[in-house]
């Protein structure tokens, strides 16, 4: 009997409106801070110490916390790996960083490119960044898509799971552009006897839409 894949945990934070939830609990909550200051907030008080951190861009810093809420709260961190996937999709790539880069070389009498800015104008570090954190050694891989879609987040799941040494993968939804930073991210298993939800198009819609209308 076909072994069913199962969505283990999630987590969604949404820097806009300044709330972490995970599982469908809201975890944390604060008002009033702009994005840089909510993911370091959060940072600070949900997640251990991990210096580098501060060196992210807010994609990066997005992934990450995303990763880190859901790897401790499933309890599945696991380091070490080489069956684990990440995948991660957004709408704008690295734009954010890109335009901070080319604002530091568009003026030749202030010409200063900065690695800092430059390292991060590239949509798959963030997925770098969790892999390294993480020694996880599975496929890492980037997306770009127009919006949040559950049937294209299911295809790219089911191409995951094609390649038998990949059983778990970290599954994502980020994006950061301008004044939005927005984040789900689902942990999803082919493992025998873990626990969860059956992993389908309809269930990774429901979950969106329950955390998109719970204003």
């Amino acid at each position: 009997m076909k072994q069913e894949s199962k969505i283990i945990s999630y987590t969604y934070i949404d820097a806009e409106r300044n709330i972490v939830v995970i599982n469908g609990e809201k975890v944390f909550e604060t008002e009033n801070l702009d994005i840089k200051d909510f993911l370091t907030k959060v940072y600070k008080t949900l997640c251990d110490s991990y210096p580098k951190f501060y060196k992210m861009d807010i994609h990066c810093k997005l992934g990450y916390l995303l990763s880190e809420l859901l790897l401790e709260s499933s309890g599945n961190r696991q380091k070490g790996i080489e069956d684990r996937a990440i995948a991660v999709v957004n709408s704008s790539s690295s734009l954010c960083s890109d335009i901070k880069h080319q604002a530091s070389i568009e003026d030749n009498g202030n010409y200063f490119p900065s690695p800092a800015n430059f390292v991060y104008t590239l949509s798959n570090i963030v997925t770098g960044e969790i892999a390294i954190r993480n020694k996880y050694y599975g496929e890492t891989i980037s997306y770009i898509h127009s919006s949040y879609d559950s049937k294209y987040l299911k295809e790219i799941f089911d191409l995951s799971m094609v390649d038998e040494c990949n059983n778990s993968i970290l599954l994502s939804w980020i994006e950061s552009i301008d004044t939005t930073a927005e984040g789900i991210m689902f942990l999803i298993s082919k493992e025998e006897g873990k626990e969860g939800v059956n992993v389908s198009e309809k269930e990774l819609d429901n979950i969106w839409q329950k955390l998109k209308n719970n204003k």
